[in-house]
């Protein structure tokens, strides 16, 4: 089973109630000196390495995931925003940035997977990546890339995933 962060915070309104607020994570990472996600292909191993393990994952069908990055883009935790369908995934950006608020998060990168494994952008992809661009910049998050995993065998390129970034988007 997943890991979840489950970290209480008793909060007092103006007329003295107690309330709790509990902060959700799908895996919260611990900090490392050693963690280098300044380039895509590190994400990409991530994903590899621990989403393609949650319990949820399905090969078959497309899951966004964000990863939320706090100071020195040190990895803070990643969040499941979506599980779709064989062709797509909905990912409002509510539900991209409501992780990353919580998390406090100074920046996000999304990731999606395309189970046909050709990672190259459709216009759904490119349509999203352009509204979470002006999400980011209302709500003053850093918005790092875009990237989309899938195989080498099916990447003209060889590479197996899709960055924006790396692209110029």
């Amino acid at each position: 089973m997943d890991k979840l962060l489950i970290n209480p915070r008793a909060l007092r309104t103006r007329r003295g109630a107690e309330i709790k607020v509990w902060l959700l994570c799908e895996d919260p990472v611990e900090p490392s000196d050693d963690q280098d996600f300044s380039k895509a292909v590190a994400f990409v191993d991530f994903f590899k390495r621990h989403v393609t393990k949650a319990a949820w994952w399905d090969p078959e069908k497309e899951c966004m995931i964000v990863f939320c990055l706090g100071r020195k883009n040190r990895l803070k935790c990643w969040n499941l925003v979506g599980l779709g369908t064989a062709t797509n995934v909905l990912s409002a950006p509510r539900e991209v940035f409501r992780p990353a608020i919580v998390a406090s998060a100074t920046a996000i990168v999304l990731m999606h997977n395309h189970p046909s494994g050709d990672p190259a952008p459709s216009g759904a992809d490119i349509s999203v990546t352009r509204e979470i661009r002006k999400a980011a910049q209302i709500l003053g998050i850093s918005f790092f890339d875009h990237i989309i995993v899938g195989n080498k065998l099916n990447d003209p390129k060889g590479l197996g995933y899709y960055s924006f970034h790396a692209a110029g988007f």
